[in-house]
């Protein structure tokens, strides 16, 4: 199906991660609110009949409690040393190991200006849902593991992980335009479960857009909509992303297969993901 699969040495490292307690590239998000009590304050006031005596008049209001606006903090996990052993070789000739601030030790792939991370390649419609199926040499490891981001300095680089899924990307359709973007690091792979929240911050220009009946095109990089163009196709669409876990497996459901078959007037054969322990 034009990629492969490195599962089980993954799995492996997967394994001994978890016994030891080391297993890196997750992450989870902390909301806190903060309520803080102000004590009522205490006006006291003199009458005017008695000129002799002070009563004094205790007015009390309200006690008042402020409740802060919700502090977000994303607390992301650095890939262990045996996360980033596991793909140093394989992805070397195709670009460079870094050590960027915040996430540890990141990969970015020799491209050419402007490009970006599910453009070259195309999609595939799999018993795992719709999966990635990448013309570059990296796309086996860095399109079904980890994560991408665009970091300030370097631009898109490749955070490791340990989690196969078909496609770590959100997804979204309407006004006869299909597009994904990928996903950060904020979606946690110890917990799958992908909701707006993580896609309601991607930057317009991370998409690729294309018209839904071309979803199926090989070459799809070919069919994709100029990047000036997708501000005006995101007020156009909306989100779609489903991804979860199905029988211990990330499943991405997120692009109806009925709705492509209408739009692309073409049955959807799909195609079987199976493991191996090579992807030569």
């Amino acid at each position: 199906m034009g990629f492969l699969m490195r599962v089980n040495n993954l799995l492996k490292w997967a394994t001994l991660c978890g016994a030891v307690g080391i297993v890196g590239c997750t992450s989870r998000t902390v909301i806190v609110r903060e309520r803080v009590h102000h004590d009522a304050p205490v006006v006291v006031e003199r009458t005017e009949t008695d000129t002799t005596v002070e009563t004094p008049v205790v007015v009390e209001t309200p006690a008042v409690e402020v409740v802060a606006e919700p502090v977000i903090e994303v607390i992301i996990d650095r890939p262990t040393e045996v996360v980033v052993t596991t793909f140093r070789d394989d992805l070397a000739p195709h670009g460079t190991w870094l050590d960027i601030e915040g996430y540890g030790r990141c990969w970015q792939p020799r491209v050419a200006r402007g490009w970006r991370p599910y453009t070259n390649g195309h999609w595939e419609w799999t018993n795992a849902g719709w999966s990635w199926a990448s013309d570059e040499a990296f796309g086996v490891t860095t399109y079904h593991y980890g994560r991408w981001f665009v970091d300030a300095r370097h631009g898109w680089v490749w955070l490791p992980g340990t989690v196969w899924a078909p496609a770590w990307v959100a997804w979204r359709s309407g006004g006869g335009y299909v597009g994904w973007a990928p996903l950060g690091p904020d979606v946690s792979e110890a917990e799958v479960h992908v909701t707006e929240y993580h896609t309601r911050n991607i930057p317009a220009v991370n998409f690729t857009f294309v018209e839904e009946k071309k979803i199926c095109e090989r070459k799809i990089a070919d069919r994709a909509v100029k990047v000036e163009k997708n501000v005006t196709i995101i007020n156009k669409t909306t989100n779609i992303t489903n991804i979860n876990v199905e029988n211990k497996v990330v499943v991405n459901n997120s692009l109806s297969v009925q709705q492509v078959e209408k739009a692309t007037g073409k049955k959807i054969k799909p195609v079987a993901v199976k493991e191996c322990s090579d992807p030569k």
